[in-house]
């Protein structure tokens, strides 16, 4: 029953003292008859919650399975790659173990068929590289050309990935960086405080060792050639202006935050003649030397020891670069026609001669090319492969067996499964597991 608008509700039901309403709405009887009506209605449509903004159970149950789903791709990803480092260890005891160690090497053949069952049952097959294998016997190193002053987000992977690989393994990450930086002490300390490298870790340079340098010693400072007949003028708190009598510029001395001398200009003519450059202690570190007729032209460098003696001679002409590397009584010991040569020579003969010794070198790095023939000295060279898009060319080197590599480290899964159904020959691969790279071209 309904009503329209010409009835009165009042008109059904009974028409004595209850019209029409159940006991328990007796107090609409002292109501106006306007408003018996709203309550009748408001008490027999009581809003009701609607059942589909509820939570339904397939909702939850889907939800599951999905991080059910994720759960299971992560551990079969570690699975993957549990199985494929024991079988690098086991690789590795057959490669080593000799003739008095047949029970190993037995021992090792039967656990690589079972690991080669385990892959074959979870991934279809056990024709997939193995995990880098680290051996606790040798020495290992991460290349880098020169500490940047903000890290980019290859660095930082790089960095701490291969940190966690080694110290997982019982290994020291230590580091080499190849080119001049009078801060790079600054930067190693900082680094280190923000958690990239371990405080334990060593850093070696090519400069701050063949300068033998030593910043915790204390020496005496710069002491800037001055006559009589020279007068200064401040330009700035960081900048002094030295002239001489005929009021024509000598010198031009720069200091850092700490007011220490960093750079003193030094000028003939009213040109650059010279440059030096001193560290954090004011000790002389280089000097550049420019043409007479084109200041802008450099034609020679001297690097010096920390206590003033001769250590390296750049010098810059149409033929190209010529370094001479002297004693410390002046006596020249070697010559190099490259930066990429003094590294390689320097890490072969002056650092790690004679230590088993492995890198990780980044294909993005200038001297890659010249550290893989380190290998002649017994080096172990292991790429760090970020991109297989932006060094497409040392990439299929890898792949085609041209610079024989047989470990590599990957920038991501994607790499990794690139470089390992491309290669011709058998790469051990670990994987930098949380950087992504998203293109490959196949």
């Amino acid at each position: 029953m309904t009503f329209n608008d010409n009835q009165d509700p009042m008109m059904y039901g009974q028409q004595d003292n209850n019209p029409g309403f159940p006991e328990e709405f007796d107090s609409a009887r002292d109501l106006p008859r306007e408003n018996q009506y709203q309550q009748l209605q408001d008490s027999y449509y009581i809003p009701q919650d609607n059942p589909l903004q509820n939570d339904v159970q397939w909702e939850l149950t889907e939800s599951d399975l999905e991080s059910l789903i994720e759960q299971t791709k992560n551990t079969k990803s570690q699975l993957r790659h549990d199985l494929l480092f024991d079988r690098s260890f086991c690789n590795h005891v057959l490669k080593n173990a000799d003739n008095t160690h047949e029970d190993q090497r037995r021992e090792a053949e039967k656990r690589i068929e079972t690991i080669n069952a385990s892959l074959r049952r979870w991934f279809g097959s056990d024709k997939m590289a193995n995990e880098l294998f680290i051996d606790g016997g040798r020495s290992y190193y991460t290349f880098i050309d020169k500490l940047p002053v903000t890290p980019t987000k290859d660095n930082t992977q790089i960095w701490s990935q291969l940190t966690e690989l080694l110290s997982l393994n019982g290994v020291m990450p230590n580091f080499i960086t190849a080119q001049y930086d009078n801060e790079l002490e600054e930067k190693w300390q900082s680094y280190q405080a923000q958690g990239y490298f371990l405080q334990d870790s060593f850093l070696e340079n090519v400069y701050d060792d063949l300068q033998e340098r030593d910043i915790y010693e204390n020496v005496a400072g710069v002491n800037v050639p001055f006559e009589d007949t020279y007068y200064v003028e401040t330009v700035s708190p960081e900048l002094d202006q030295v002239f001489d009598d005929n009021n024509k510029i000598v010198m031009e001395i720069s200091r850092n935050e700490n007011q220490q001398i960093s750079v003193i200009k030094h000028f003939r003519n009213e040109k650059v003649v010279s440059i030096d450059y001193f560290d954090n202690r004011e000790v002389l570190s280089y000097t550049q030397f420019f043409d007479k007729k084109d200041e802008k032209k450099l034609v020679r460098e001297n690097y010096y020891r920390e206590d003033g003696t001769l250590v390296l001679i750049k010098s810059f002409d149409e033929d190209g670069l010529n370094i001479q590397l002297f004693t410390s009584s002046n006596v020249l010991l070697e010559e190099f026609s490259s930066e990429e040569a003094l590294v390689s020579w320097w890490l072969a003969n002056k650092v790690f001669k004679g230590i088993p010794v492995s890198i990780f070198v980044p294909v993005s790095s200038v001297y890659y090319n010249e550290l893989l023939k380190l290998r002649n000295y017994g080096f172990e060279i292991i790429p760090v492969v970020m991109s297989v898009n932006k060094f497409t060319e040392k990439v299929e080197r890898i792949i085609n067996d041209a610079d024989k590599i047989t470990a590599i480290v990957a920038g991501s899964d994607k790499v990794n499964e690139y470089i390992n159904q491309k290669s011709k020959q058998r790469i051990d691969i670990t994987t930098i597991r949380e950087y992504e790279e998203s293109d490959i071209e196949n």
